[in-house]
């Protein structure tokens, strides 16, 4: 069980064009299920090339490795965003991380921590956001 957020950053990788619908789903204690909030966004040609503000960065793992990711603030050490998973090969190799909301909340400087949750390792990618919005990795 985790505490209620009201803001929520992800990322899909569908690609195909349609319409798909995305929902928060809450579960309370006593095993009741709520939708919190929901989004539908009809994915076509425009919006697939325009990708905003993004962290790019390469995964190599091993097939099956259970690892998190955390978005941090560089400056504050603040979690801004985190997911788990297991690492697929084929599927999880390039990673891109929309950040346009954190950006327009005035966050300059990105830490993207990969963590293998086995031995508890990590790895640091930094990236930065010049004054004319352009994101690069130090």
């Amino acid at each position: 069980m985790g505490l209620a957020r009201r803001d929520y950053a992800v990322t899909d990788s569908v690609t195909e064009e349609d319409t798909y619908t995305y929902q928060i789903m809450g579960k309370y204690r006593d095993e009741r299920i709520e939708v919190l909030d929901e989004h539908i966004v009809t994915l076509d040609d425009k919006i697939r090339t325009s990708r905003g503000k993004t962290l790019d960065f390469t995964l190599d793992y091993k097939n099956k490795t259970q690892f998190q990711i955390l978005i941090l603030d560089k400056y504050s050490d603040h979690v801004l965003s985190q997911t788990s998973f297991e690492f697929n090969t084929v599927l999880d190799r390039n990673q891109s991380v929309n950040v346009d909301s954190f950006v327009q909340q005035g966050i300059r400087g990105f830490v993207v921590r990969v963590i293998s949750l086995k031995n508890k390792e990590w790895t640091d990618f930094e990236f930065a956001v010049s004054n004319k919005g352009v994101i690069t990795r130090r």
